[in-house]
């Protein structure tokens, strides 16, 4: 793994994670939404490329949209620097946190919400996988583009 580009960026004027928050966390997202453990947390870490490494000691998952809006709400409040993290194949390391920022994945909210077969219009989640959705799109006969 490269040692990052941006190693003379300093840390912002953020709160260091605290037991408290990961209880607000655990209360909000239950056990399943949090990732603490450091296997785990390496495919969130890392980028698909193994070119980048972050340093991240917690992960939510978020199923909804509210609980994003709660997580971000609850950050801000505290202070809390956050990472958000889609499908984590970007080639940039964009997606990688810098320093110990919370990360924050779409993965689990991946549910195909409407498709309109008059105008070939799909609304979903936003961790749903472009896979997913052209697999979809083929199943309604229609073009994913």
């Amino acid at each position: 793994i490269h040692k990052s580009k941006l190693s003379s960026v300093a840390r912002g004027k953020f709160n260091i994670l605290t037991s408290k928050d990961i209880e607000f966390f655990c209360s909000l997202l239950g056990s399943s939404g949090i990732i603490q453990n450091v296997e785990e947390l390496d495919s969130y870490n890392v980028d698909w490329m193994k070119s980048h490494k972050g340093k991240s000691s917690l992960a939510l998952r978020p199923k909804t949209t509210k609980e994003v809006s709660e997580i971000l709400k609850y950050c801000n409040k505290q202070k809390l620097a956050v990472c958000p993290q889609g499908g984590n194949t970007g080639l940039v390391g964009g997606s990688i946190p810098i320093f110990d920022e919370i990360i924050v994945s779409t993965s689990l909210m991946n549910k195909i919400i409407h498709f309109d077969d008059n105008t070939g219009v799909l609304q979903c989640q936003s961790g749903c996988i472009l896979e997913t959705l052209e697999n979809f799109a083929n199943e309604k006969g229609t073009l994913y583009q």
